[in-house]
């Protein structure tokens, strides 16, 4: 089975059992990563990612079972997890922040309509009180009634939501739903075998580019779900697509974001990525920039500083507070050989996105 994710997944299965008391045979079946999110901080230093993907299980495949990650990073990381769904909060922050400035043709309809309307309801009742006063006083007071009416309606911007061979174990924690091991490899050959022996499916390209980061000197984050949050891990998958998300930080002197792994599945991924940095950060022209602007911290400075809802490696005063960039885009594995390098950009322009929807 591939390995497929620069937060790299395998999604490994177990047949129905057989009333004869046949023993489980683990089967190698593909999955589709076809969506990851995440947001990066970033200080000049160090930097911690919040990573979250979502999975597309082929038709007649039978639930996962096992959930299990492979993340290179350049350095030794801290990890951590949030507890079940908090997620959700913290990615939906930095969605409203970054919205689209969004103009409704539906409401612009709508209020060149009540202009209209108005222009003929007050013409109507000028010539009616003319003649006939009290009629037409009640007319002007519908007149007016209904001005207000479409004003309420008319057009303004809104924010839309959208060990062995050469494998060095150097910590295990547990965290989240995860139990995790971080791992050190001498070269891609026996970090291949090791995790093969570990049962994740490696594939002769995730090899390659598995060595290539290992001659690099990266730490190899490995998790999977423990056992007893395993139905957790599945209801989430289940409903909605997206397994728990996992948080990682550590030293790095340029804004990191991996993604060769990813590009050894041979697929497409949609990729939306929040980066909170002293400057707005330039994705190279691989990502679109939705959103960059200044922000004082109040809103996920406060949410992160303050609130036990988020990992402890996210509660950090050094996490810089000033500028927020939102970058998307679909990449193929051709544009997602090499891992993401963000660089401030050459000016710390503000942009909001500009959408027309009905």
């Amino acid at each position: 089975m591939r390995l497929v994710a620069g937060l790299t997944v395998a999604l490994l299965f177990v047949p129905a059992a057989f009333a004869d008391g046949k023993f489980y045979v683990r089967e190698e079946v593909a999955a589709d990563v076809p969506y990851q999110r995440a947001v990066l901080f970033f200080d000049g230093e160090r930097e911690a990612l919040v990573l979250q993907s979502k999975y597309e299980i082929r038709e007649g495949d039978p639930p996962p079972a096992e959930i299990q990650w492979v993340v290179p990073v350049p350095s030794l990381p801290e990890v951590g997890a949030f507890e079940e769904g908090e997620e959700d909060q913290f990615f939906w922050i930095f969605d409203r922040l970054s919205a689209p400035r969004a103009f409704r043709i539906s409401a612009i309809l709508t209020t060149v309509a009540g202009l209209l309307s108005i222009a003929l309801f007050f013409g109507l009742a000028v010539r009616v009180h003319r003649r006939r006063p009290k009629e037409g006083m009640l007319l002007l007071i519908l007149a007016i009634l209904w001005m207000v009416t479409c004003g309420l309606l008319a057009v303004s911007p809104v924010h839309l939501g959208q060990g062995g061979g050469g494998v060095e174990v150097i910590a295990e924690t547990q965290t989240g739903v995860y139990d995790v091991r971080v791992v050190r490899a001498e070269d891609g050959a026996g970090l291949a075998a090791w995790l093969t022996a570990e049962g994740f499916g490696v594939a002769a390209a995730d090899r390659e580019v598995l060595g290539a980061y290992a001659r690099r000197g990266f730490c190899f984050v490995t998790a999977r779900v423990r056992p007893a949050a395993r139905e957790e891990a599945e209801e989430r998958i289940r409903e909605e697509g997206l397994a728990p998300a996992l948080v990682l930080a550590f030293d790095t002197p340029q804004a990191f974001y991996p993604l060769a792994l990813t590009a050894a599945g041979g697929g497409e991924t949609e990729v939306v990525l929040w980066v909170v940095a002293p400057h707005r950060m330039d994705p190279r022209s691989r990502l679109r920039t939705l959103f960059a602007g200044e922000r004082e911290g109040e809103s996920w400075g406060a949410f992160m500083a303050g609130s036990k809802r988020v990992p402890e490696v996210l509660r950090q005063e050094r996490w810089p507070q000033h500028w927020l960039t939102k970058l998307k885009g679909r990449l193929t594995a051709e544009e997602m050989r090499e891992d993401l390098i963000l660089q401030p950009a050459e000016t710390d322009e503000p942009r909001r996105e500009t959408v027309f929807r009905w």
